[in-house]
């Protein structure tokens, strides 16, 4: 078994080809069982380390040098200084072999695949299967254009990690040889959805990626959370979600503040994702904090969504958990443009807590003066001198009328708050009606009165 011990890595790095790698390919070349297995057994330990002057030394489990076939020139293009163990007599046997070989109109590819198939029966895959920190088999493969190699490591379980999986992808050729081994090949993190939606950010087309990584056709998890990363970013761009939605993401998967990305959708003002996507249970969703899209729409101030979550339904009465309504947060926030349109487009006006205890005040203030004005008639039809026992009677339940119809108004009307008031309140109403009924009893009396 084959394993890599990492380490700090130096800007310098040298990879080296093992001593026994001629006598490797003589054995796979002649199917020699005795080469193979000595080359093998003497193989050296796949590892990445440091020597005393700091330069990076890395062997690699044999598959890496199949696919190099033989050491890189000097500055060839390649992450490492490829230096050989082996003496020049054996690497020019190296280069003599492979010439011949392809001077049967076999290519690099073939060549590599050739040996491989007789390397494995000595040893499987998978212990070839090793990331490399600055290089991996998958991408040696799409390097060296070893696609039939890369096609079959997948196939036999090559895990591919998220460099992997941006690397590759960049490559439209390899989008239909990627696509069957997905769902197995790439481990699916919240940070690979997180670099994905990143990358959609900055104008990449990584969209068929994250389709691609689907588990299967009904479960769209991986789009719901590429969905509701996406809106969450201040750049979020609704052509890109009307993308996410068309392909079967809902935009009701929540985060850990129980916000979705239709919440989110009402924030941003995207009304073209909210006015596909309304449903009963939609607009009666609510996050952690009881906000509903209504609350959100607000805090965006977009007029565009509040119309149409307005017009579709919506529970404009209903309070979060700070006890506020979408209207009474346009309030505490002093969106002036957005309680205008409740107020003269949609006819919706509430008070804050202060102005609902203004009006309870006024209402029972009304209610104490009608009481306060039974004792002052009685204090005018007593007083033997005054004059004007009829008209101050008729000014006092007039007056008292009025007031009485008022407090009334004030209080059926819907800005009135319901709330449960104390016992000396009700009784206070309750004294101000047998004060109208005394008043009127009074005045009754008085016209008698004067008419005998």
């Amino acid at each position: 078994m084959f394993y890599v011990w990492r380490d700090v890595l130096s800007n310098e790095n040298v990879l080296i080809w093992p001593k026994q790698y001629p006598l490797l390919i003589k054995g796979l070349l002649e199917q020699n069982g005795a080469h193979i297995l000595d080359a093998l057994e003497q193989w050296p330990v796949c590892q990445e380390r440091i020597d005393d002057k700091g330069i990076a030394l890395t062997v690699l489990p044999p598959l890496f040098y199949l696919l190099w076939q033989k050491p890189a020139e000097p500055f060839q293009g390649c992450c490492f200084q490829h230096i050989y163990e082996y003496d020049d007599d054996e690497q020019r046997y190296i280069e003599q072999v492979l010439a011949h070989l392809k001077s049967q109109s076999m290519s690099n590819e073939q060549v590599t695949f050739l040996l491989l198939e007789r390397l494995l029966n000595y040893l499987p895959i998978k212990s070839q299967f090793i990331q490399y920190s600055q290089l991996s088999l998958a991408r040696l493969c799409h390097q060296l254009h070893a696609y039939q190699i890369l096609q079959y490591s997948l196939a036999q379980g090559l895990v591919l990690s998220q460099d992997d999986v941006m690397s590759l992808w960049r490559d439209e050729e390899l989008h239909a040889l990627l696509a069957p081994y997905l769902k197995t090949a790439v481990e699916q993190t919240p940070q690979l959805v997180q670099i994905l939606t990143e990358r959609l950010l900055q104008g990449e087309d990584y969209f068929g990626l994250l389709v691609a990584l689907q588990e299967d056709d009904t479960d769209l998890n991986l789009l719901e959370q590429a969905l509701l990363a996406h809106i969450k970013d201040k750049s979020a761009k609704q052509s890109l979600c009307k993308r996410f939605l068309t392909q079967g993401a809902t935009g009701c998967v929540a985060d850990e503040q129980g916000c979705t990305a239709m919440m989110w959708a009402a924030e941003r003002g995207f009304v073209d994702i909210l006015v596909n996507n309304l449903s009963p249970t939609t607009l009666k969703s609510v996050d952690k904090a009881g906000n509903t899209l209504l609350h959100y729409a607000v805090l965006g101030q977009s007029e565009s969504c509040i119309a149409l979550l307005l017009k579709n339904g919506v529970d404009y009465t209903k309070k979060n958990k700070a006890g506020q309504t979408a209207y009474q947060t346009a309030v505490d926030q002093g969106f002036r443009l957005v309680l205008r349109q409740f107020e003269k487009d949609f006819g919706i006006k509430e008070l804050s807590a202060k102005q609902q205890i203004k009006r309870i005040d006024i209402v029972h203030l009304l209610h104490a003066l009608v009481c306060w004005l039974l004792p002052l008639q009685l204090f005018f039809f007593f007083k033997p001198d005054f004059d004007y026992k009829v008209e101050s009677s008729f000014f006092i339940v007039i007056s008292t009328l009025l007031m009485l119809f008022y407090a009334v108004s004030l209080k059926r009307c819907n800005l009135y708050p319901y709330i449960k008031h104390p016992w000396s309140l009700f009784l206070l109403r309750v004294m101000s009606s047998i004060s109208l009924l005394g008043q009127m009893l009074l005045l009754f009396v008085v016209v008698i009165t004067i008419l005998t």
